[in-house]
């Protein structure tokens, strides 16, 4: 028997899978691909809910991370049903440039937006964001900000939020609506 997986994970699982599929070879400055490292295992370079890395981390590399203070959705009474936003951020980081720390974080941002805007207009029509059904009825795409290399990280980095239309049947948090 499989292991049922949340509604919201397999959003999170979702995202993470468009995101990798960031590569040259799909029209993309940067590649977020799975990689293989020296001892030849194969790592990620996009991750979920991780916020501290370090200097053995592939760059470029991509974090999804829940709002900390999201807006709540609650069911209406009775129902068992919520709808409403749940925020997100997307967190990028790349090695910086000497003389314009940043310039590479925008390239990386840009790619980043590039490929969410495109899933969500192919998706629209079909009703399937990043396939989990209906559970994500649209997300907006904010115009995210860059950060130099400062004491909360090593390295130049982004944080886009995206605003997913979020929807669930509480009393069946495994199952697709």
């Amino acid at each position: 028997m499989s292991m049922l997986i949340p509604i919201k994970l397999a959003t999170l699982m979702g995202l993470t899978a468009l995101l990798q599929g960031i590569t040259p070879a799909a029209g993309y400055q940067h590649d977020l691909s799975d990689y293989v490292d020296t001892n030849g295992d194969t790592r990620p370079r996009v991750f979920r809910g991780r916020n501290v890395f370090g200097m053995d981390d592939p760059l470029p590399m991509l974090s999804i991370l829940e709002e900390p203070r999201p807006e709540w959705g609650f069911a209406p009474e009775f129902s068992g049903l919520g709808a409403g936003p749940w925020p997100l951020f997307v967190q990028g980081f790349v090695q910086d440039d000497p003389t314009n720390p940043t310039d590479p974080a925008h390239y990386l941002m840009a790619d980043v937006k590039k490929c969410l805007a495109l899933h969500l207009k192919a998706a629209l029509g079909s009703g399937n964001i990043f396939g989990v059904g209906r559970a994500v009825r649209s997300y907006k795409i904010a115009t995210g900000v860059v950060r130099p290399p400062d004491d909360v990280s090593a390295m130049a980095n982004f944080f886009l939020p995206l605003t997913l239309e979020f929807f669930e049947d509480m009393t069946s948090p495994f199952a697709y609506p």
